[in-house]
């Protein structure tokens, strides 16, 4: 009996696991970029050779212009 129990619970666990809301990877980025280098990069492009630095929002969340996705810095010394 206590192992179907556990079972149970842990398929309960599971599911519950499953719903949890995914926030949107920028939102998720705005985040993250207080506490580590990022940079905007233009939407499509493989080559990062088009950046511009965040801006910041009043309550501290990163963001970027239109048309520019916000990435981590993959090197500290990037410019």
């Amino acid at each position: 009996m206590p192992v179907r129990l556990i079972v149970v619970l842990l398929m309960l666990l599971l599911g519950l696991a499953a719903c949890q809301e995914r926030r949107p990877y920028a939102e998720r980025m705005a985040s993250v970029c207080q506490f580590e280098a990022c940079s905007c990069l233009r939407k499509g492009r493989l080559i990062r050779t088009d950046k511009q630095p965040v801006k910041w929002r009043a309550n501290g969340q990163a963001y970027c212009p239109e048309g520019y996705r916000i990435e981590r810095d993959r090197f500290r010394g990037d410019p």
